[in-house]
């Protein structure tokens, strides 16, 4: 085999686009820049569940969790019975380390997820028992076989790094006014300085084997982001209703600060590889910064990581990836094989995914054998038989414990250890469900649904297979047994409706998920669902509204995206529609519905070939998708292919057998899970506790304003909020000024503002000073409006090279000078912060925005009034004394 150039892998567990986006275009992030401008890079889709133990080491092995044995966090101990974290040994297939390490490659793993024991490869492992640990406050715990070899433990000493050795300044890197925190009553800083300590002892022992060790593979997990965003994404801007302004002030910047430490050291990490290595950079999942985010709560973590969104990163540069290029529909299971190909190794024919050959410089992938758990030889692998002792385990147990995702009652073992084993069932189960393995699914959720009554997340999981496989009337039968724990529950509402379209009422089912979205407490899904109710009943103008608003819910899945291909599809739009259908497919490759639309709209096209190449990508994924047949039935004939036709048309021939087939198995399943719960109910077992719904969704109310303002005037500044607020004075609403900024030539009519409203992050007080007055608060302050009940707000939009022109001028009035800014990059940020603005007054629901354009107010005033008179219901005199403001000589920067 020829060597091939080296290869670094780097995972930066949780790294989510949506916050290194606006940290790259402020030029902050600039060795993650560079190896994106050297390179591939794009979104990279996770897998369900969302469970980082099971994501890294689908990661590398390309398998999913059912083959590669890792099921959660913990395990309970078969020789034992006591709960213990999963670990290598538990691991049951081969990871890309062993297989580098079998063909003779250099091999390093460091701090991997579940890499306890660490196994003996080619190299150096080090398993992630080091920096639990260090994270843990657990050094002196730490037992002298957590590095292979055995000799490089006299380095751990050197590598560690201790939370306690994190000085003051490094902290205030993170926490500027770290200060002005009362330390004795909160631990926040004590937490930043150990996960700093444990990213420092990872980056410590990477450095120092890239440096000084000969390599062909260097793998290396960070956890740094994951652990920050879990104590801190919570005070990232913009402020939540949820979140103090004294905690929002102190911590905003945490979550951004931790990606440029973390690009630090990558940079160092590039360094050290040097030109002529393939440096790949993976995050399993990313993690919501917007409003998706959830209020912090010990309960949520052992029931879903909702906090986690849908998409990570992947970014890959060297000699065997191409510059510029991009993946599509790239996931996790990916990773392994074309990590693989990048060391010219062959994937196997049983890992699901495929070698990313979009971004590779290679035309072909290397061509795959059949599986490498078959292959003969030495694959550095730990004994099956080799089991963490009691100090090993504990330290990694208390870091699970401490994070939130292991019950501390459970972790004792004894009667609470079933509930360990039910989770990882779960888990296991979403697995099955998630890759069309309902039926495998069901017989795991079952026998948990029965011992978890109180776990509706469970039985709702297991709905959806119930669904999924036809058996309507086992899921409405659970469903009926869960309305009656959680009558008031809008999750259970939701599944009252998808249980109606599955029956085909459609009208019904429509009627569930429009009182949902009335409630304003709806599953983002039910957009789609709604949309596809509304297809069905030939309403294609609602269909679109609610796949509209599926896109915007849902921005990181396809299914509001194909909804609209659809009704482009039926309205004859089939350019529109294929454009759609490739968005998708960018998003996911592996989507069936997506494939069939591309197929149908490209047959309408007059392009068989591509048509045809659109269709058996789907019949490969599902062989008796019946459209995919017809089609393909069709498109053979005209192109004279009769013996491929013939076999399309003996498939849709044989449809009625398959039904029958199909029937029949629905009722063997039937009889064989009704059976089941018949035995699991004559079990005199008790109950696992479980937290309920309720428990788990309560959130601590922030404390609002109970005054009311009449109306809040906002905007950017030089917008025209100073004009709206002299039309109102005019028109006699009360105004909350202090008068204290006077008239000056750049707003020779007065500002009418009140001084204080700038200090409102700080001072919530001022919120009961607006009570039933008008009040200017810049766009900026918009997130510390907290009141009661919807508030009025004329938001006043404005071209922002008119903002920009006209605050130029006054910084030059003011003090001489041009101000010294790259006015591109200026206007960028004028701009997202103007989309932010408005997309958060839509958003808000106790704000009440009106949206009016200055130029129009200036320019064709009468409608522009007429719209603030009925948003305040003024009178027609107060409409004039608004108009005689209006002074279009002082609109003078007119861009």
């Amino acid at each position: 085999m020829v060597k091939p150039p080296k290869l670094l892998l780097i995972g930066w567990d949780a790294a989510d686009w949506a916050t290194i986006n606006p940290l790259l275009e402020a030029g902050e992030l600039p060795h993650l820049q560079q190896l994106m401008d050297g390179g591939a890079h794009g979104p990279l889709s996770t897998l369900s569940p969302v469970l980082s133990p099971m994501l890294w080491a689908t990661i590398g092995t390309g398998q999913l969790a059912d083959r590669h044995g890792i099921h959660g966090f913990t395990t309970v101990d078969s020789k034992t019975g006591l709960p213990r974290p999963y670990g290598s040994t538990d691991r049951t297939a081969r990871a890309f380390w062993n297989i580098a390490s079998n063909r003779g490659l250099k091999s390093h793993v460091v701090n991997w997820f579940c890499s306890h024991p660490p196994e003996p490869v080619n190299g150096i492992a080090l398993s992630d028992l080091v920096s639990a640990a260090v994270r843990t406050q657990n050094q002196q715990t730490l037992p002298p076989n957590c590095v292979h070899p055995q000799s490089y433990a006299k380095h751990l000493q050197d590598w560690i790094f201790s939370g306690s050795e994190i000085d003051s300044e490094f902290i205030r890197l993170f926490v500027p006014k770290f200060d002005e925190i009362d330390q004795s009553k909160k631990h926040r800083l004590t937490t930043l300085a150990n996960v700093l300590a444990e990213s420092i002892t990872v980056h410590n022992a990477t450095t120092w084997i890239a440096e000084n060790e000969e390599w062909d593979v260097l793998a290396s997990y960070y956890p740094f982001i994951d652990h920050v965003g879990h104590a801190f994404m919570h005070y990232h801007p913009p402020q939540q209703e949820f979140v103090g302004d004294f905690e929002y002030r102190m911590y905003n910047d945490v979550v951004n600060s931790a990606y440029r430490f973390s690009d630090l050291m990558l940079g160092r990490l590039m360094a050290l590889a040097g030109p002529e290595a393939n440096i790949v950079l993976v995050s399993d999942h990313g993690f919501y910064n917007d409003h998706r985010r959830v209020k912090p709560s010990d309960s949520n973590r052992l029931i879903l990581d909702r906090d986690h969104s849908q998409f990570g990163i992947f970014v890959a540069s060297g000699p065997a990836f191409k510059a510029g290029s991009n993946p599509i529909g790239a996931n996790l299971l990916d990773i392994a094989p074309t990590i693989l190909n990048a060391l010219n190794l062959p994937a196997g024919r049983d890992m699901p995914g495929r070698p990313l050959l979009e971004v590779m410089n290679m035309p072909s992938p290397i061509p795959p054998i059949d599986s490498w758990e078959q292959e003969p030889g030495n694959f550095f692998e730990c004994e099956r038989d080799q089991t963490l002792d009691q100090n090993e385990s504990k330290a990694l147990l208390d870091n699970f414990v401490r994070m939130g995702y292991v019950d501390p009652a459970a972790a004792k073992g004894g009667p609470h250890t079933q509930s360990l084993i039910d989770v990882n069932n779960y888990n296991l189960a979403r697995v099955y469900a998630s890759s069309d393995r309902h039926d495998q699914a069901l017989d795991l959720f079952i026998d948990i649904v029965e011992r978890n009554p109180l776990r509706l997340d469970m039985a709702l999981s297991a709905t959806e297979s119930y669904l999924a496989l036809g058996l309507l009337d086992e899921s409405r039968e659970l469903l009926q047994m869960m309305g009656a724990i959680f009558s008031n529950s809008p999750r259970v509402l939701f599944f009252q409706g998808l249980i109606e379209m599955y029956d085909k009422r459609y009208a019904e089912a429509l009627e569930c998920f429009t009182k949902l979205e009335e409630m304003k407490s709806a599953e983002p899904a039910l957009f789609v669902y709604a949309g596809q109710c509304a297809l069905r009943l030939r309403d294609l103008e609602k269909a679109a509204t609610f796949f509209e608003l599926a896109r915007i819910k849902l921005v990181e899945n396809p299914a509001g995206i194909l909804g609209l291909a659809e009704i482009q599809f039926r309205t004859g739009q089939y350019n529109e529609a294929s454009r759609l259908a490739f968005t998708a497919l960018n998003m996911q490759s592996a989507n069936v519905a997506a494939h069939l639309m591309l197929g149908k709209a490209l047959a309408h096209q007059g392009k068989p070939d591509e048509a045809i190449i659109a269709f058996e990508q789907v019949l490969a994924m599902k062989p008796m998708q019946f459209t995919a047949h017809r089609y393909l039935n069709r498109l053979h004939q005209k192109k004279g292919s009769p013996s491929k036709a013939e076999y399309h048309e003996s498939v849709i021939e044989n449809a009625q057998f398959w039904r029958q087939e199909l029937k029949h198995k629905r009722q063997d399943l039937r009889k064989k899970f009704k059976a089941k719960r018949k035995e699991l109910e004559s079990e005199s077992d008790e109950p696992t506790e479980a937290p309920t719904e309720a428990f788990t969704n309560r959130q601590a109310k922030h404390q609002r304003s109970k005054a009311q303002p009449s109306v809040i005037v906002s905007g950017m500044p030089r917008s025209g909020t100073s004009l709206v607020m002299q039309m109102l004075d005019a028109a006699g609403l009360e105004i909350l000024t202090d008068a204290e900024r006077p008239a000056d030539q750049d707003n020779p009519k007065g500002y009418l503002e009140y001084k204080p409203i700038t200090q409102l992050a700080t001072r919530s007080e001022l919120l009961d000073q607006m009570d039933g007055k008008a009040v200017k608060v810049i766009s900026g302050l918009l997130v510390y409006l907290k009141f009661e009940v919807p508030a009025k707000v004329i938001y006043i939009k404005r071209d922002t090279q008119e903002i920009a022109d006209s605050q130029n001028k006054m910084v030059i009035r003011l003090t001489g000078k041009a101000p010294e800014v790259d006015r591109e990059r200026y206007l960028k940020v004028l701009n997202k912060h103007a989309n932010w603005s408005l997309n958060f007054l839509k958003e808000t629901p106790t704000l009440e925005p009106l949206f009016i354009e200055y130029r129009e107010l200036i320019e064709t005033p009468a409608e522009i009034l007429k719209q603030i008179a009925a948003f305040l219901e003024l009178s027609n005199e107060q409409l004039d004394a608004m108009r005689a403001c209006i002074d279009p000589s002082l609109y003078r920067n007119r861009h």
